[in-house]
């Protein structure tokens, strides 16, 4: 099924407007980032999708500097993954970020054909895009010619995605000036974005320091509350993931750290997160872990209050650090999003114009 939210610039104009002025306020009511990566997962594309956990991380680290507060919601569609080079859904939109590191982290490149053409329709109409959003986007990530299949052209389905309210962006998987880095750059102007060079991950695997990552996860685990039955599964894929961070080099480990100090990688089942998202009634004690399950309701409440807190403290506390240290915001993800993000009213703390490239 398509999207069923039609928007007119007239509306975008009054939400940027709106979303200028506003506060802290919860998903769905102005501060919400969607991003849907539409992946080439052909052979030879592994070391690129490797760059391409990177920049979610770069991603994810720049917006929570980012004011009022986003809530970013990110999804996967693969393509080019068997003889047809159909499209599936990898991972839908949602905020379980680790969730998608994981699955992109674990798909193996088998070829194909590579259809791009119905990998943007298939993003398009297949995720579950929210009718609220602040800034909503494609960003197409592959390295062979966009122009596979006779009679199919992604530059109409990339306008049809622009008419829909979704930008179309390129992280592109080459060097600029090669053979197919015109085709991919006339896909972004045909839907309204941009075209950055994606840059492949330094092989060389990071130290790692086994108490100190021990010490990581123990942080990440207690920024959360989490049903018991879910928590050994959790905590081993949050350390599947941070292992291979560390295997991208020194950097991909620093900014995997980060994601932890910021408080910004929380899986779907969290509570605090599932509150926040008006999804949970603490008055009810289904799906609380044994010990607060037991609790008065009032106290289920503050908790999640005081969680929720906390979380945003170590949030501001590392933007507040990274305010002082940087100056331009890196990563190629976040500099083909700075547009958008100027114009649905977002500002930087600590400097507040050059996240978004004023």
């Amino acid at each position: 099924m398509p999207r069923l939210h039609l928007r007119s610039g007239l509306l975008a104009l009054l939400a940027a407007l709106a979303f200028a002025g506003a506060g802290e306020t919860r998903p769905g009511r102005g501060t919400v980032v969607e991003l849907g990566l539409v992946l080439d997962d052909s052979a030879g594309m592994a070391s690129w999708h490797d760059a391409a956990r990177i920049e979610i991380g770069r991603l994810l680290l720049e917006s929570s500097r980012w004011r009022p507060a986003p809530h970013v919601r990110l999804g996967l569609v693969m393509y080019g993954t068997d003889e047809l080079g159909r499209a599936r859904v990898a991972h839908d939109l949602g905020e379980d970020v680790d969730g998608l590191l994981d699955v992109l982290g674990g798909t193996e490149g088998k070829g194909g054909v590579e259809d791009v053409a119905s990998a943007i329709e298939h993003a398009h109409e297949s995720l579950r895009w929210s009718r609220t959003a602040a800034v909503q986007a494609l960003v197409l990530i592959g390295n062979e010619s966009p122009h596979q299949v006779p009679g199919r052209d992604p530059r109409d389905a990339a306008r049809a995605a622009a008419r829909d309210g979704l930008v179309v962006h390129v992280l592109y998987a080459g060097h600029e000036g090669d053979l197919f880095a015109a085709e991919w750059k006339e896909i972004a102007e045909a839907g309204g974005g941009a075209m950055r060079l994606l840059v492949r991950p330094s092989s060389r695997r990071a130290a790692q320091d086994e108490a100190a990552e021990a010490d990581a996860a123990k942080r990440w685990i207690e920024q959360l509350v989490l049903p018991a039955d879910a928590r050994p599964r959790l905590l081993a894929r949050h350390r599947r993931v941070s292992k291979a961070f560390a295997a991208l080099g020194a950097e991909a480990l620093d900014i995997r750290r980060a994601l932890v100090a910021a408080g910004l990688i929380v899986p779907r089942e969290d509570l605090v997160g599932r509150h926040q998202r008006g999804e949970l009634d603490p008055a009810t004690p289904d799906g609380w872990p044994a010990e607060q399950a037991q609790r008065a309701p009032e106290e289920r409440r503050r908790l999640l209050e005081e969680m929720a807190r906390q979380r945003a403290e170590a949030r501001d506390a590392w933007c507040a650090t990274m305010s002082r240290a940087t100056g331009e915001p890196q990563g190629a993800l976040v500099q083909i999003l700075a547009a958008q993000a100027r114009a649905a009213g977002f500002t930087r703390t600590g400097q507040s114009d050059a996240a978004t490239g004023r």
